[in-house]
């Protein structure tokens, strides 16, 4: 059981912690942009813009830490700096 005085890891924790995010110009049959969080298998999106990429990674990431959190799974965390 934990302690506590220990901080339970909520979605703020896991959002304000430094990911890294990846944009990749993917020139193809349609050309796109696709992103994900390179840490987290699983949280990537795809748009017309590098922009609409970024936001949309944006909301992918808060949804897929709200996910795991709700099914208890795993969530790695970036390498510290």
């Amino acid at each position: 059981m934990p302690n506590a005085m220990e901080k339970q890891k909520d979605v703020n924790y896991y959002l304000n912690l430094p990911y890294t995010f990846q944009i990749r110009f993917i020139n193809d049959q349609k050309k796109y942009y696709r992103a994900n969080v390179k840490e987290l298998d699983g949280c990537h999106t795809h748009a017309d813009t590098w922009q609409q990429a970024f936001a949309e990674l944006q909301e992918v990431f808060r949804d897929h830490i709200e996910i795991k959190l709700e099914y208890g799974d795993p969530i790695p965390e970036p390498d510290p700096v």
